[in-house]
């Protein structure tokens, strides 16, 4: 199932950053002129040669709504992640104490139930011939 929700949040940012960066160029501005005239067409060099296109890019209404959501799920993701690093604590700081502060404290020793139960160390490994050749062994070439 994880791999489910990153496909979907993958695909949520995916169109939603998509239509953010279509959107100037698909709506139409308060004057209905093409490429949200209002937004985009505002007269610079830049944008000179895209605005008196004879084809504008047009979506569907439907597609505007899918975009306009997968932009918001994208807002709304975005909000999140700024609060959680927001509220996200710092580590604390860590304080120099010198050596001669530092309280030693004692190791206690085993207790007697744990000592008993210890398996006993395995014998030492004999040491192993190296081989001469690699391959399967005594096969005729």
């Amino acid at each position: 199932m994880n791999k489910a929700s990153e496909y979907a949040n993958f695909a949520g940012w995916f169109a939603g950053l998509g239509y953010v960066a279509l959107w100037p160029l698909t709506a139409s501005g308060q004057s209905g002129k093409p490429f949200g005239a209002s937004v985009l067409c505002d007269g610079s060099a830049l944008t000179g040669w895209l605005c008196p296109s004879a084809q504008p890019l047009r979506l569907p209404e439907g597609l505007h709504a899918l975009g306009a959501a997968a932009a918001l799920f994208v807002a709304v993701r975005i909000a999140i992640l700024a609060i959680g690093r927001i509220r996200r604590q710092p580590p604390p700081a860590m304080v120099d104490v010198p050596p001669s502060e530092v309280p030693i404290v004692p190791i206690a020793p085993a207790p007697a139930a744990v000592a008993r139960n210890r398996r006993p160390a395995p014998p030492p490994r004999r040491p192993v011939k190296p081989r001469k050749h690699f391959g399967l062994r005594n096969v005729p070439r």
